[in-house]
């Protein structure tokens, strides 16, 4: 009986513990924490955080969470949650994982931290699933487009010996749809251009981005590229260097393809297709056929 007696008093100091955690935890205070920890000074992120509560089984739950990302990209998600893996707390290396509802979709994380404060990992795992892209307009100086479909990926960051990030992964689009208005497609009576996937195969390294490959099928071309992407601030002028080919595998290209002009420059169209250069920026890109 006094063993049962022992373990009841327990239970109840767990319980009341728990409630005194939940109805006096400094939320907001924690929230301050958190987003001074995650701002660096020299860093393009900004994070905006609402508060902070704590939640069952053991995670803290952040509300009114805001990524901002230079000037012009901010994100918003759904739900964010952090679990801490209780038993790497007592390690010099601790692992948290990230919960986050984003657009409908899902974005999973596991972080490994050599510091908090400063905020330092060594390395980070990304799985997104089915999130959503809706009416995204981007306008460059080759036309007014909208952009909708569903992205998916997994990658692997490393911070190397050096302080560099590195990483490596998979994204994926599927029923990715390209609207365009006052644009050279538009000439070709092509309003929209869509594509079922498109596969990007990529490593980061610093500030530099390469595609090993991306390959997009669609139902008008199907187009293959690589090369790199040079990420700076803000991200619409990061620069551009890639290359590829165009297949016209539609009724909707084949007279395009068989110009004098495209066939100048191109031996066999239906093995090669057309090639094509992209260089510039994201606000001004420069297609070369």
């Amino acid at each position: 009986m006094a063993g049962k007696r022992i373990f009841l008093y327990f239970l109840f100091f767990l319980a009341a513990f728990v409630v005194f955690l939940y109805i006096r935890f400094p939320g907001k205070d924690t929230a301050a924490y958190f987003t001074r920890i995650l701002m660096e000074p020299d860093s393009n992120l900004r994070v905006s955080i609402g508060n902070v509560r704590p939640a069952l089984p053991f995670h803290l739950e952040f509300e009114n969470t805001e990524f901002h990302f230079g000037q012009d990209t901010v994100i918003k998600p759904d739900s964010f949650a952090v679990f801490p893996g209780l038993l790497s707390l007592f390690k010099a290396e601790k692992k948290f994982d990230i919960q986050s509802g984003l657009h409908q979709g899902k974005v999973e994380a596991g972080l490994y931290l050599k510091s908090i404060n400063p905020f330092v990992f060594s390395s980070a795992k990304v799985s997104v699933s089915d999130v959503k892209i809706n009416a995204f307009n981007y306008i460059t100086n080759l036309g007014d487009i909208t952009l909708n479909g569903e992205m998916s990926g997994d990658i692997k960051f490393d911070l190397s010996e050096e302080q560099q990030l590195k990483g490596e992964g998979i994204v994926l689009f599927r029923k990715f749809s390209a609207e365009m208005k006052n644009s050279f497609f538009n000439t070709l009576n092509i309003p929209v251009v869509d594509f079922s996937d498109i596969q990007f195969d990529l490593t980061h390294q610093g500030n530099v981005v390469t595609i090993k490959q991306c390959t997009a099928k669609g139902s008008i071309i199907n187009v293959t590229l690589k090369g790199t992407i040079e990420v700076v601030s803000p991200i619409k002028e990061s620069r551009l260097s890639l290359s590829g080919s165009i297949l016209p595998d539609s009724p909707y290209l084949a007279k395009f393809a068989h110009t004098t002009a495209v066939k100048t420059t191109t031996k066999d169209i239906t093995r090669d297709g057309i090639r094509l250069n992209i260089t510039g920026t994201f606000r001004n890109p420069e297609i070369g056929l």
